[in-house]
């Protein structure tokens, strides 16, 4: 059932829960087990929040399964400008991880999250600050792209990126800022079509301490997934219809902030079986 959940989007899986197919639970479970399988290769996932997540979906279910249009749907969160109230907050940041940094306070942007229905199941990982266009703190260590596991991501949403590509997740949080917010949509996905030079380079490499550059062309199979790009924030998600939903809601203005509606650009989505040979 997992391997079948992780070609679902994400308003697919909330379908499912709101038909009494599946319970928030079981999607929850299933994507828990992805990531447990997948992550210690991707290193995508730095703080699993995997207890709050089962309580939010027992709740979601005690209310009969009434949500956001997101309802039961497995969610990870970068680990940079979005926080929860006492789970461990980082911004890739070596100092707040040794503190073990935890806000007493929700963000509003994770509020909405939360209010959309999703379930957040972890953090992802970013660089200090996001202000590098590769994700491999020295807190946490590099992240790994699924296409080819010596290669980056890119970021400083890689953490986000990768576990989207490699299915662990149908949707994660992202965001742009400082350089990144310039990067092409394909910098901040794992691939894009055979023949296009803006992709993910080594990571560290001792001719490109950048990490970005060049990937031979043929790599990705032509499966369409799709990134949406924004600032301050956007989703990496499975498909243009969720992203489009999570944009909206995101864009709703209380009277005292409003969010920037994205641009969108089509990337190949590696399937789980290749993600980690």
């Amino acid at each position: 059932m997992s391997e079948d959940l992780a070609g679902l989007d994400a308003l697919a899986q909330a379908e499912l829960v709101r038909r009494a197919e599946l319970s928030a639970a079981e999607l929850v479970e299933a994507a828990v087990e992805r990531i447990e399988r997948l992550n210690p290769q991707l290193n995508a996932v730095i703080t699993p929040l995997y207890e709050g997540a089962r309580q939010a979906a027992r709740t979601l279910a005690s209310a009969g399964g009434a949500g956001g249009p997101f309802a039961g749907v497995p969610f990870l969160m970068k680990d940079l400008m979005a926080h929860t109230a006492g789970d461990r907050y980082c911004a890739g940041m070596a100092v707040l991880k040794e503190l073990d940094y935890r806000p007493d306070h929700d963000t509003e942007l994770a509020a909405r999250f939360r209010a959309s229905g999703l379930i957040t199941l972890g953090k992802t990982n970013t660089p200090e600050w996001g202000s590098v266009p590769t994700t491999e703190p020295l807190a946490f260590g590099p992240t790994h792209n699924p296409w080819d596991l010596s290669r980056s991501p890119s970021g400083s949403s890689g953490g986000s990126a990768a576990a989207v590509a490699s299915g662990m997740v149908p949707m994660a949080a992202s965001g742009a800022r400082t350089c990144c917010s310039g990067w092409p949509v394909s910098s901040k996905g794992p691939a894009r079509g055979p023949g296009d030079v803006h992709r993910c380079g080594p990571a560290r490499s001792p001719t490109d301490p950048g990490g970005v550059g060049p990937v031979q062309p043929g790599l990705a199979p032509p499966t369409v997934d799709t990134v949406t790009e924004a600032a301050p924030a956007r989703p990496s998600s499975v498909s243009m219809v969720d992203s489009w939903r999570m944009v909206r809601i995101w864009s709703r203005s209380d009277g005292s902030r409003r969010w920037m509606v994205p641009m969108s650009s089509k990337i190949t989505r590696s399937p789980t079986s290749q993600a980690c040979p």
